[in-house]
């Protein structure tokens, strides 16, 4: 995979394919990191005589199951399916985000950004969260 990055003269469609790209590159880093760090978390659990947590790493990713999607049958999925992205099959994902199961728990793209903001600190809708 080659990086992309804006350039002028992009046509819409060029900047809009970016912003995938983009968005597709900081989903699969952050799931990495967020895997890291409950990792880090069991090893502490451990260290202090205390069972770790012995579900699966909270983020990953996993293949589409139903109809439409054509050409984006991978879903990054964060925080056990929390937080979902379809992205290209041709994107490569690499070798740090593990495949799991599928686990969208059937949240909207609204409710998915209502929870990012909320976690975030970012007001909504006029009031703060």
């Amino acid at each position: 995979m080659s990086v992309q990055s804006w350039h002028e003269g992009m046509s819409p469609e060029e900047e809009a394919s970016l912003a995938y790209w983009e968005r597709n590159m900081l989903a699969v880093k952050f799931g990495v990191y967020a895997n890291l760090v409950w990792e880090a978390n069991n090893d502490l659990r451990r260290v202090e005589g205390l069972e770790p947590d012995s579900r699966p790493a909270p983020c990953g990713w996993y293949r589409h199951q139903g109809e439409g999607f054509e050409g984006w049958s991978r879903v990054i999925s964060l925080f056990d399916g929390k937080i979902t992205f379809h992205v290209p099959d041709d994107f490569d994902i690499g070798t740090k985000l593990p495949e799991i199961e599928p686990n969208w728990d059937g949240h909207t793209t609204v409710e998915k950004w209502k929870r990012v903001m909320k976690s975030c600190g970012m007001s909504l809708d006029g009031q703060q969260s």
